[in-house]
């Protein structure tokens, strides 16, 4: 059921004549929708349980011809290695179609010649060692900040600050503060990259959600342009900002994050709200009708 504030829920002919307006608002504005940017955490799954319906809504989207990428602003794993934990749950989601801020971060270095300084997991930095071997007798070029739960504490902190404060570009995943998992709410990428940015005073660069440049990659993915392609997340800071700082119609969910946050005044606000990703195939099938 689509939520809209100030629908009589009681009363079926007033709902079809609240829902009317904004599905034909977007018809007359936009292209059909051919292909969808789906968020991961929070929208296929939440604190390591999979949201009700949300298999089946993937496979009602590849069935009426959709393209999906799946853009997560999750950096703590490379595609390849989320996607097979994805199927070993029987999510139907392959390396191929998935979109990461690390992928991001790689593109952003591939026109020079960068000596990095890694902060994240192991499996992530002899990724990027692979594509970029480290110059020991060379000044530090970058420090990249993707997902610091493995990294080793406070001195490695304070030498990718001090780096830093000796003219390293600052590179971060993404701005998040926290996220949810099994245990609890858990320190975000966003936090660390805070704490970095006010000792050093240097303003990082971000490379994920909600970052326009990380949309049109996606776009360019799925090459479509953005009047054929829907944001859905459950995040209104990354997925809804993100869509709209890209010229995107959103979808927002009251999965994940989206169970508590609020709209307000001051954010984008999404072209439309559902309870979960199970409501998107009709919702779609309707819009393009």
């Amino acid at each position: 059921m689509l939520e809209v504030e100030g629908w009589n829920y009681a009363n079926p002919k007033q709902k079809l004549v609240q829902l009317l307006p904004a599905v034909f608002e977007l018809k007359e504005c936009a292209m059909p929708i051919r292909g969808c940017l789906i968020d991961l955490d929070g929208t296929i799954y939440s604190a390591g349980t999979i949201i009700e319906g949300a298999v089946a809504a993937i496979e009602q989207l590849r069935a009426a011809g959709y393209q999906l990428l799946f853009l997560t602003n999750t950096d703590s794993q490379l595609p390849a290695t989320l996607a097979a934990k994805l199927q070993a749950r029987d999510i139907p989601i392959q390396a191929h179609e998935i979109m990461n801020p690390l992928q991001a971060i790689a593109e952003y270095l591939s026109h020079s010649e960068p000596n990095l300084s890694i902060l994240a997991p192991q499996s992530v930095k002899t990724w990027f060692e692979q594509q970029y071997p480290p110059q020991p007798d060379q000044p530090v070029s970058h420090v990249v900040l993707a997902h610091c739960g493995e990294v080793d504490g406070y001195n490695r902190l304070n030498l990718a600050f001090r780096q830093l404060l000796d003219g390293a570009e600052f590179l971060v995943s993404q701005p998040g503060r926290n996220y949810l998992s099994s245990t609890g709410l858990n320190l975000d990428t966003g936090a660390f990259a805070a704490l970095l940015e006010y000792a050093s005073q240097t303003k990082p660069t971000i490379l994920g959600k909600p970052t326009k440049a990380f949309f049109e990659q996606a776009l360019h993915a799925l090459e479509l342009s953005a009047e054929e392609v829907v944001v859905v997340g459950d995040d209104l800071t990354t997925d809804i900002v993100g869509a709209s700082n890209s010229g995107m119609a959103s979808v927002w969910l009251r999965t994940g994050k989206g169970q508590q946050q609020q709209l307000t005044a001051d954010l984008p606000q999404p072209t439309w709200t559902l309870a979960s990703i199970a409501e998107l195939p009709a919702l779609l099938a309707e819009v393009n009708r």
